[in-house]
C-alpha cells in the first residue's frame, strides 16, 4: 500500500536522523500508523484462526481481500519498530501493534503452498466433474494429497475413494485375464504403498496368481513361435544359431520361473535333441579349445630351458586328450 510504505518512509527518515517529533505531525502520522498496523493485526489474527483449522487456501484468500495483507505488512516495515514503539509511549503517541513475524512467516508459506496446490486441486476437481474412472480420480487426488500434506480433508477422501476402487477390481480381473500388462498394472495399484486401504489379501493372491498364469501362457506363445527357427538351424547343423536360440529359451523360461521340465510334453520332445546336440558340441568346442591350449603349452616348454619334469608334465597333458599332437610338435617334444 501506498500510504503505508509512506508512513514508513517518514518514520524511517526521523529514526536514522535521530531527531524524532513530537509534533502535531508526528500525532497525526502515529494515528495512521497505528490504525494500520491495528488492521493488519486483526487480519494476521483471522488467518492465524483459519490457519489453525486447515482451511489453508481460506486464510490465503482472506489476505489476498484489498488491501493485500502481505504487501500492507511489507509497507509497514520499519527500520527499528521497537524505538518509534517507545518514542510513542514516551511522548503520549497511539503505539503501534506489533506483529508476530511467526504469523507472518506461516501466512507466507501458507501462500507459496497454495500456489502449488492450485492447479493440482482443479485438476482433481476437473475429474470428479466429469465424472473420470476412480482410477484417475485417486491419482490427482494423491498428487494433491502430496502437496497439501496438512490437509486432512484429502485422506478421507482417498479413502472413500480407494475403498469404492476396491469394489470395482474383481470385475476388471476378469477382463483382464491372459492380459500381462493389464494384470501387471492391478497388482501395482494393490501393493502400492500409498494406499491408505489396504488392499484384501485374497484379492492380491487372485491377482498374483493370474498375472503368473498369464505369463506362462505368454512364454508358451514365444516358445512355440521358437520352433520354426530353431527346427531351421538344427536341420543346417549351425551350432552358433542352435545356442543362441536355446539361451534365449531358457531365458524365456527363468522369466516365469520354469525349467525345462515344466515345458508342455509337444514342446520338450521337440527341443530335447537339439539341447542335446547342443551339449555335444559344446562339449566338444570345449575339448578342442583345451587340447590346443595344451598343445601352445607343450610349445612353450619345448622352447625353454629348464628341467625335464615340466616338459614331461606338458607332453603328458597334451597326450591325454587322445589327439593326434601335430608331428613338428611331437618331434620336438620327444
Amino acid at each position: 500500500m501506498a500510504d503505508a510504505r509512506d508512513l514508513a518512509q517518514r518514520i524511517n527518515t526521523w529514526l536514522r536522523q535521530d531527531a524524532l517529533p513530537t509534533s502535531s505531525e508526528a500525532v497525526s502520522i502515529a494515528a495512521a500508523y497505528a490504525r494500520l498496523s491495528r488492521h493488519a493485526y486483526d487480519r494476521l489474527v483471522r488467518c492465524q484462526g483459519l490457519l489453525a483449522q486447515g482451511l489453508r487456501s481460506e486464510a490465503v484468500q482472506e489476505s489476498e481481500t484489498d488491501p493485500d495483507l502481505l504487501t500492507l505488512i511489507a509497507g509497514l516495515e520499519l527500520d527499528d519498530f521497537r524505538e518509534w514503539s517507545d518514542h510513542c509511549r514516551r511522548n503520549d503517541l497511539e503505539t503501534p501493534y506489533l506483529l508476530p513475524e511467526a504469523v507472518v512467516a506461516e501466512l507466507n508459506r501458507a501462500y507459496a503452498s497454495d500456489q502449488l496446490v492450485g492447479p493440482l486441486m482443479r485438476e482433481y476437481r476437473l475429474r470428479c466433474a466429469v465424472r473420470a474412472p476412480l482410477k484417475a480420480r485417486i491419482a490427482a487426488l494423491r498428487a494433491l494429497s502430496g502437496v497439501d500434506q496438512g490437509n486432512r480433508a484429502w485422506v478421507d477422501d482417498l479413502v472413500v475413494l480407494e475403498k469404492a476402487r476396491l469394489q470395482e477390481i474383481p470385475n476388471e480381473l476378469e477382463a483382464a485375464l491372459g492380459d500381462v500388462e493389464l494384470l501387471q498394472e492391478l497388482q501395482r495399484e494393490l501393493i502400492d504403498d500409498r494406499r491408505k486401504v489396504s488392499a484384501p489379501e485374497p484379492l492380491r493372491r487372485k491377482v498374483g496368481h493370474a498375472l503368473q498364469d498369464s505369463r506362462v501362457a505368454h512364454a508358451q506363445r514365444q516358445l512355440e513361435a521358437m520352433m520354426p527357427a530353431l527346427g531351421e538351424a538344427y536341420s543346417a547343423m549351425d551350432f552358433m544359431a542352435c545356442r543362441s536360440l536355446l539361451e534365449t529359451w531358457t531365458q524365456t523360461l527363468k522369466s516365469v520361473g520354469r525349467t525345462a521340465l515344466q515345458v508342455p510334453e509337444p514342446l520338450r520332445g521337440r527341443v530335447e535333441p537339439v539341447m542335446r546336440w547342443v551339449e555335444q558340441q559344446t562339449a566338444r568346442h570345449q575339448q578342442e579349445a583345451a587340447f590346443r591350449d595344451a598343445c601352445a603349452k607343450l610349445a612353450d616348454e619345448t622352447k625353454r630351458e629348464g628341467p625335464a619334469t615340466a616338459l614331461e608334465r606338458a607332453l603328458a597333458e597334451a597326450v591325454s586328450f587322445e589327439q593326434p599332437l601335430p608331428a613338428e610338435l611331437e618331434r620336438d617334444a620327444r
